[in-house]
């Protein structure tokens, strides 16, 4: 049987039980109403920033070849000055039509800015059909029509179609490849494509040479290497020489040379 004073203990310790439960749900309730307050205005100040936030900075990083003018138009012509109207979509999608521009990645950075990163397509060289002049990349894959805009490297190697072949990559890239090579005995000016295993190399220096891009061992290349002085000093009394054996040249003469 409890006495008086053990009675008041008992009430003492709900008592105090009562002010804890009290004070934790007054603190966890002042914990949310406070974070609720944050929450409304970090949401309000982004709702006010998309709303009134115009577009003052356009940042474009990742181009050589397209001037960073006709990006910003393209970034420009998407939206009506305000941030919150300028569809991230549509700028990727107006960029990526360019046939220069391999890849994109835009952001906008609240209040007043767009970023953009472009990948551009590598040219590896010039090819001259039907009075039209194309870029290929190093695949032999057309990138497109030469524009006066871009800005292009000042050597690459240029090569006149005469033959419908344009399409024919596995073709391109073997020339370009062949050209490279050649390219370190002497400087070439271009090279004529007449078939699929014709072409015709016009060096700088005036000597004409007849290969098969995709049919020329590195045997040859040597012995046209070793052979480079001889046959440009007779160069005048040859029409062309044919270079892609294993073990010989083929030397066609000017009609009418002594030999």
């Amino acid at each position: 049987m409890k006495d008086y004073a053990d009675l008041k203990r008992d009430e003492t310790k709900q008592d105090s039980g009562k002010k804890f439960l009290f004070s934790a749900i007054k603190f966890l309730l002042g914990i949310t109403v406070f974070a609720g307050f944050i929450l409304a205005v970090v949401l309000g100040y982004n709702e006010i920033s998309s709303r009134y936030a115009q577009l003052k900075y356009v940042i474009v990083t990742g181009n050589r070849i397209v001037p960073t003018g006709i990006i910003k138009r393209f970034v420009s012509s998407s939206g009506n000055g305000g941030l919150s109207t300028y569809s991230l979509s549509r700028i990727y999608f107006k960029i990526v039509s360019n046939p220069w521009i391999k890849s994109v990645k835009i952001a906008k950075i609240f209040p007043d800015t767009i970023y953009v990163v472009v990948a551009e397509k590598k040219p590896k060289a010039f090819v001259y059909y039907k009075k039209s002049v194309y870029l290929i990349d190093e695949n032999g894959s057309l990138i497109g029509k030469y524009e006066k805009y871009v800005r292009l490297p000042r050597a690459l190697p240029k090569i006149i179609l005469k033959a419908n072949l344009l399409k024919d990559k596995q073709l391109l890239k073997s020339i370009v490849n062949l050209y490279e090579k050649l390219d370190k005995i002497g400087k070439i000016n271009y090279i004529d494509v007449v078939s699929e295993s014709y072409q015709v190399v016009y060096f700088d220096s005036g000597l004409k040479v007849v290969v098969s891009s995709f049919d020329c061992p590195d045997v040859a290349i040597e012995r046209f290497k070793k052979k480079w002085n001889y046959l440009n000093n007779i160069k005048d009394k040859l029409d062309s020489v044919s270079i892609c054996f294993d073990n010989k040249f083929v030397l066609k003469w000017k009609k009418g040379v002594e030999r």
